[in-house]
């Protein structure tokens, strides 16, 4: 089995009214959960890893490698897309040439005709090597302020560099939603829907309403990206064996029980988030 790039599996999505789950791994027993799931359930998946992950495994090439032996064993029969988030232009680089499938640069922190000029000459670079490329503008953070949301203008302009796929700042958050969070901004999304035939992705997609990610999933979210919720059932699972087993009976120490219980919980999760995405 070979992985591919992003590129025909989201925008088949997109053109379904349906939405690919983009899963984020830190370790192996994410990786292991993620693949499990997406193989019972027989649903293409795109699996992630950040800068900050690849150093935790060890390296960019090295999480590339273990994310294909991975795959060809536990998810034979599925679609497997794997792609570096939120990179700099030299990690997309390097990230394409340790065999990453799609990559993510993240401008949204330079100007726009940075972030622009920057995200054109890497798609040029990906294309040579069938990988899809992401962009995003606007800054996902979430706080309903005029300079963090999408631009509509750059949203059309930065399509124009050929990218794949396009994360949008649509009042989405990375890691957990506070209580006062007004919601996703369902007038800015149906703009840009409205204005673009292309597939957005959205970041933090961690619980989120089911009733809005269905509204947003119909107004061209193509792509949704899960990472603090498969962290979260991972802690509790965890939690919840710690203190329920005496960890000196039956080897309960041994790391590998251990994770298997937090694989158990993240397993279920991902299969839940992968019907719901799809329906």
């Amino acid at each position: 089995m070979s992985l591919v790039n992003g590129k025909k599996i989201v925008l088949d999505a997109y053109k379904n009214k349906k939405a690919i789950g983009h899963f984020n791994f830190n370790n192996i027993e994410t990786l292991k959960a993620i693949l499990l799931a997406c193989e019972e359930e027989k649903k293409d998946v795109i699996i992630s890893a950040s800068s900050s992950a690849s150093k935790y495994i060890s390296s960019i090439k090295l999480t590339a490698i273990i994310t294909k032996e991975m795959a060809s064993n536990l998810a034979p029969s599925i679609n497997v897309c794997l792609h570096f988030d939120h990179g700099t232009i030299e990690e997309c680089k390097e990230a394409i040439n340790a065999g990453f499938t799609s990559v993510m640069y993240d401008g949204s922190e330079e100007e726009f005709s940075v972030n622009f000029k920057k995200t054109k000459e890497l798609v040029e670079i990906a294309k040579k090597f069938n990988v899809s490329v992401e962009a995003e503008v606007g800054k996902i953070k979430g706080d309903k302020d005029l300079d963090n949301l999408s631009k509509p203008e750059e949203v059309k302009k930065m399509i124009e560099t050929g990218i794949d796929f396009l994360a949008i700042s649509v009042n989405n958050i990375h890691g957990k939603y506070p209580e006062n969070w007004k919601g996703l901004d369902f007038k800015l999304l149906e703009k840009l829907s409205k204005e673009n035939y292309f597939p957005f992705v959205l970041h933090g997609g961690s619980q989120i309403p089911e009733d809005q990610i269905k509204k947003a999933i119909k107004l061209g979210i193509a792509k949704i990206n899960v990472s603090t919720e498969i962290q979260l059932a991972n802690c509790e699972a965890i939690k919840s064996f710690v203190i329920s087993n005496k960890i000196n009976e039956d080897k309960n120490y041994d790391s590998r029980k251990i994770g298997e219980e937090g694989i158990k919980k993240m397993k279920e999760l991902v299969i839940k988030k992968l019907k719901f995405f799809q329906e």
